[in-house]
């Protein structure tokens, strides 16, 4: 029972990181038969609306881990042949250059980029439970759920009684 609710808790916090990250702006329909462009058209700039890639901390004082992964023509180690190891010629420096932490059983890009999206998640979750009077409703219930889960000080003090009806029932 806990497993799961943790695991819902944690299902809702991530829907609803997700949600507030996102917004919604209408795409514009070009014609692509006329080669000229309409005269109301704008210069779109593609990153608009798109989080930056390594936000500031949520925190003030606590640095930001890393920047975001991303693809680096100098992972590539041009010292293997392509056609004999395409894995090796495509990561080898990237493998060189980023060991297996201590605490992994493996360690590829791709956990990375997991590690720096929970930090992400993180700084969001910690900002929305800031007590900030201009959160909005949505912002402010996710900022107090998180909050509530995270008060280490009153999960101490209550021990193990949150839990004890259930280990009781498991006894039997």
């Amino acid at each position: 029972m806990p497993h799961q609710l943790l695991k819902l808790i944690g299902s809702v916090l991530f829907t609803a990181a997700v949600a507030l990250g996102q917004t919604a702006q209408p795409t514009p329909t070009p014609d692509l038969r006329s080669p000229k462009k309409p005269a109301d058209a704008k210069k779109v700039d593609p990153g608009q609306g798109v989080p930056p890639a390594n936000p500031a901390p949520a925190v003030p004082g606590v640095p930001a881990e890393r920047p975001a992964p991303k693809f680096e023509i100098a992972n590539i180690d041009k010292s293997v042949d392509p056609c004999v190891d395409f894995y090796q010629y495509a990561c080898g420096n990237w493998i060189k250059n980023n060991p297996i932490p201590g605490d992994q059983p493996t360690w590829i890009s791709f956990n990375e980029v997991y590690e720096h999206n929970l930090v992400v998640l993180r700084q969001i979750l910690e900002k929305a439970s800031a007590n900030d009077p201009n959160r909005g409703p949505v912002l402010q219930k996710i900022g107090d759920f998180y909050a509530s889960c995270m008060d280490e000080a009153a999960a101490n003090k209550a021990g193990y009684a949150p839990l004890k009806p259930e280990l009781e029932t498991r006894r039997r």
